[in-house]
């Protein structure tokens, strides 16, 4: 590995590893602890793989839950609607019923009024 020299001295990847280096030419030459470094550094390389396809995985499975939650909740939204309708529908038919009854009723009660009347004539 080779790390190029700045003004403010040799910039590498910190890994708490003590590493011995020459100047030349305006670099740093790295000598044995090199592969320890490149060998640290590779491991963190693979469990930093390791845990981003875990949690790939892990997000997938959150990505299809709210799919779905969202279906279920179009679902249950278009059983609501539809559950809806059909009250207002039984409402509907209800209401013209009472309605015709009441009519009904009222004109009864017109007729005996009217009747009552005409005893009431008779009986005076």
């Amino acid at each position: 590995m080779v790390v190029t020299w700045l003004s403010g001295g040799p910039r590498w990847l910190a890994c708490g590893v003590t590493v011995r280096h020459e100047r030349r030419a305006g670099r740093v030459i790295m000598n044995e602890p090199e592969d320890r470094a490149s060998q640290m550094l590779s491991e963190v390389k693979k469990h930093f793989d390791v845990v981003a396809e875990s949690l790939e995985g892990k997000i997938q499975l959150v990505a299809e839950g709210v799919l779905n939650v969202n279906e279920k909740l179009d679902r249950l939204k278009d059983e609501m609607h539809r559950e809806s309708e059909e009250t207002r529908a039984l409402i509907k038919l209800s209401y013209a019923e009472l309605d015709r009854r009441l009519t009904t009723l009222e004109g009864t009660v017109d007729s005996l009024i009217r009747r009552v009347g005409t005893i009431e004539a008779q009986q005076s």
